[in-house]
């Protein structure tokens, strides 16, 4: 269904990430299909280096469908919507799992649910990250999960409210927290 200000959303990201000279791919509509994304995340993947810094940016809808695996505490796996289906919390954790060792890697879901919509930081029963994984995952979430994110056509909220508060030198937290004061 339509998600007003997804296009935005993902031009707008895509700017600030060159501006920082993050290397850029925009997947739109029929293009962004679950398969692309595993196939994206596996081609960057290679070439990789501990300290390079992956990004992925979603915005769209996000959902919730039944914790198979016993690992959510509140019994739904989070799901970001795609164009041809959605990919759950757990489908993700299996492409960090697949990440170059000492990669960092900045998820940003402006969608509905976002919450936990990854699987890498030790939540209560949330799985934990193999024995291997040295790199880091650091996540910007809309949204808790079984809320509602917002947008329209100017694009969405979470996502406005980080460029917004987006100041060059600032560490992680400082940029979530001002971009929270934003919202």
């Amino acid at each position: 269904g339509a998600c007003p200000g997804t296009e935005v959303d993902a031009s707008i990201f895509a700017l600030l990430c060159e501006e920082q000279g993050i290397e850029t791919r925009k997947f739109m509509d029929r293009v962004a299909t679950g398969q692309v994304l595993v196939d994206q995340c596996r081609a960057a993947w290679r070439g990789m280096r501990p300290g390079d810094l992956f990004v992925l940016f979603i915005s769209g809808h996000g959902g919730q469908v039944k914790d198979t695996d016993g690992d959510e505490a509140d019994g739904m796996d989070e799901t970001l919507c795609l164009y041809d289906g959605w990919i759950s919390d757990d489908s993700l954790r299996l492409q960090w799992e697949e990440a170059p060792p000492g990669i960092r890697i900045l998820f940003v879901t402006d969608t509905c649910n976002s919450g936990t919509n990854f699987k890498f930081k030790p939540l209560s029963a949330r799985a934990k990250p193999r024995a291997g994984f040295t790199g880091q995952l650091i996540h910007f979430g809309g949204c808790a999960d079984g809320k509602s994110s917002y947008g329209d056509s100017s694009g969405g909220s979470w996502t406005t409210a980080l460029i917004d508060a987006w100041n060059p030198g600032q560490s992680y937290l400082e940029w979530f927290t001002a971009a929270e004061k934003v919202m």
